[in-house]
Parts: structure tokens; sequence; C-alpha cells
């Protein structure tokens, strides 16, 4: 490997490691391999092996296999995401990203604390529902591949190795110390409708429909238990808030120890994840304003959690009636 392209390649792992990680420790962590050897492979003494750029390039979300060199200017570029994954991995990488980065902090679990707006039930809320979990894969690989407008949700098969992760995920997901959830008042009917709208064109099928609804059932029941107690099944502290106004998007923001990090949900199943701390700080602030806006539900203001949990039970119950639509 030429230097040119080793220094293009050490720049671009450097350059998506986060701001508050020390490069070398943290690529010494992925790699399993000393100070003195990292240190001779960024000064471009020593190459990375392709196995060392195989583990980088998924850890770090860039392109490994089309690095490429242009051979009237010289120069070699880095090719996007997109470009690199399928669908199928670019899903599976961000989940393992998020599973990798919140199992980090178990130890210490006490120091973590975030606060999130959602208007719609995102993939990270649900791991522990498997039908649920299987329609936001759905959705996604639906919307993003190059497939037949006639594919249904029976045909869909779940990669084991998404499977797998799902279940890592719902062992992780909801350790918190404390976390508070602003809701959009329309939150769970936007969701209801993504799946009507599959349900009306006969791609998922009555059966599966009645799955779905079940699940989403069993999630309210467990809902309306954080409510009464303020805390989930984890005895982490939940404050739950619902907007007055609807929401424009679904932001998380995670604080832990140094860390400080966001997750900008542009969509509800497949994220980006900013580790820009102005930017950070500006998300930070626009969701706490959101609580200008926003009533406490969680072990408050009953009658109006009683309202408000009847109608979400409502819309869950009514789902297969299109005619609602």
């Amino acid at each position: 490997m030429d230097r040119h392209l080793n220094n293009i390649i050490v720049d671009t792992i450097i350059k998506n490691i986060p701001d508050y990680q020390n490069p070398v420790e943290y690529i010494m962590d992925i790699l399993d391999l000393g100070k003195d050897s990292i240190y001779r492979r960024v000064n471009g003494k020593i190459p990375f092996t392709f196995e060392e750029l195989v583990k980088l390039s998924k850890r770090l979300n860039f392109s490994l296999d089309v690095i490429v060199k242009d051979e009237d200017n010289k120069e070699a570029k880095i090719m996007g995401e997109f470009e690199k994954f399928s669908p199928n991995d670019l899903l599976i990488n961000k989940l393992l990203s998020f599973y990798n980065l919140k199992n980090s902090f178990i130890d210490d679990i006490n120091l973590f604390k975030s606060i999130s707006s959602f208007n719609k039930v995102y993939i990270f809320l649900i791991p522990k529902y498997e039908n649920l979990f299987k329609y936001y894969y759905y959705r996604w690989i639906y919307q993003i591949d190059d497939l037949s407008i006639l594919f249904s949700f029976s045909e869909l098969k779940v990669p084991a190795e998404l499977t797998e992760l799902r279940k890592k995920l719902s062992q992780v997901m909801y350790l918190n110390n404390e976390s508070s959830l602003i809701m959009c008042p329309n939150a769970l009917s936007n969701t209801v409708r993504d799946i009507q709208y599959f349900y009306k064109r006969e791609l998922i099928t009555k059966d599966e429909l009645m799955l779905l609804k079940d699940e989403l059932l069993d999630m309210m029941r467990n809902f309306e238990s954080i409510l009464k107690t303020g805390r989930n099944e984890y005895n982490s502290l939940v404050n739950i808030f619902v907007s007055t106004v609807n929401i424009d998007s679904s932001i998380l923001y995670i604080e832990h120890k140094e860390t400080k990090m966001v997750i900008n949900w542009y969509n509800q199943i497949c994220p980006i994840i900013e580790y820009d701390l102005g930017k950070i700080l500006e998300y930070k602030v626009w969701l706490d304003s959101l609580k200008k806006f926003s009533i406490l539900i969680s072990k408050s203001n009953y009658e109006y959690t009683a309202i408000f949990m009847k109608k979400q039970i409502k819309t869950i119950e009514n789902m297969d009636h299109i005619e609602n639509m």
C-alpha cells in the first residue's frame, strides 16, 4: 500500500472516532493490539492488515471495499455508507453500534442519563417484541431495497444475526439511571397508520396484523406500569411527558461521564449518530425547550393520564378498521 493511500485510510479512521475518545486507545480496544503496534500503523511505518481494516470499518461505519484510486488524479476516496452496505448490513451495523455503546455503560449505569423526543415509536423501543421488530425490519427493507412492490411481510425472513442482536438489545436497551421521554400526542397513531398502510395494500395479513396489535397492546400495558410507578422493569427512573403540540422529529440525547452524543431518528428505524459537541448542545437545548409545551404524566396528572391512555388503547384496538383511515 503506498503512503498516500495509507494516509487516506488513517485519516478516515481518525475522522470516524468520536471526539471524546483517545484515537490510539480506541483503535487498541478494537484490534486488541498494543500501543506501539497502533502507533506504527497510524504513522504509516507498517500497513493495517485487511482483517484489521474490516474490523475498523464495521465498528466505525466507513467503507473499506470501495476505497478506490482515481488513475487520472491519483487521489483516493472513501465512498458513503449506502454505497458500501446493503440495507440489511446498514441496519445491523447501526443497531450493533448502539448495542456496543450501551453495553459499554453497563458497569456504571448509574452515571447514564438520557432525554428523548419521539413522534413515532422507533425501533429501539421495541426489541423485546419479535413481530414488531420484524415489522420495522420489513418496512426498512421495503423502503430502501430494490424489491417488488408486492413483496409481503410474510415473505421476509429475519436473518439469524439480526434476531440475536434484537435479543441482546432487549437486555440493555431499558437500562438507565434516569431518562426522560417527551411524546408527540400522535406518536402511537402515526405508528399505527404506518402499519395500516401495508395492511390496506394486503402486504400484511389479518393474522399478522393481530399479532402486531397484541404486541402493541402489551407494550402499552408495560407503559402504563411505568406511568404508575415512574420506573421501568429494571427499576430505572423514567419521566414521561406528553407534548401538547406536534413534535417535528425524534431525537435521543445521551450523557455518560464525559460522553455526550445525539441519535437523530430521521426515520424511526435507522438513525444518524451525532458526535459534534456544538450540534449536540443545540439538540439538548431544543429537547429541554419541548418541556415548556409538555405535561408530565408519570406519577402525576392522573385524570389527564387516564384520558391519554384510553385514547392510545382505542387507537390500537381499531387498527384493523381500514374504513376509518
